[in-house]
């Protein structure tokens, strides 16, 4: 739903034509929908669905994505409980990747303190 630092939202696409919509709105009238749409999200294969909706802005979390919906899928297809250690492990290594930048709010302040 964004493309852009601090809130700023997308306004290529409403939040209707997103997998949100399904998980949310379509839950309180049918929650066999939103049920489906979740566990398609979650072990549908097709890596390409999910990357084409990301924005530019975004992309950098996309292996996070996929490495969580790996958990996940493991853990429907084996009928087994994503373990927090698991979810840790996944959000470490992708933490430990990331390049030292500051978040957009620290930059903005950093700069306009030294100026």
């Amino acid at each position: 739903m964004y493309d852009g630092p601090l809130g700023h939202e997308r306004r290529d696409i409403g939040h209707e034509k997103t997998f949100l919509s399904l998980w949310s709105e379509k839950a309180a009238s049918d929650l066999a929908i939103a049920q489906h749409a979740k566990f398609s999200f979650l072990i549908d294969s097709d890596r390409k669905i999910l990357d084409d909706a990301v924005t530019p802005y975004c992309s950098n979390l996309i292996p996070l994505v996929h490495q969580w919906r790996a958990l996940h899928k493991q853990a429907l297809l084996t009928d087994t409980v994503v373990d927090i250690c698991d979810i840790a492990r996944v959000l470490d290594k992708f933490i430990a990747g990331m390049p030292e930048e500051h978040p957009a709010e620290m930059a903005y302040t950093l700069n306009h303190l030294t100026a």
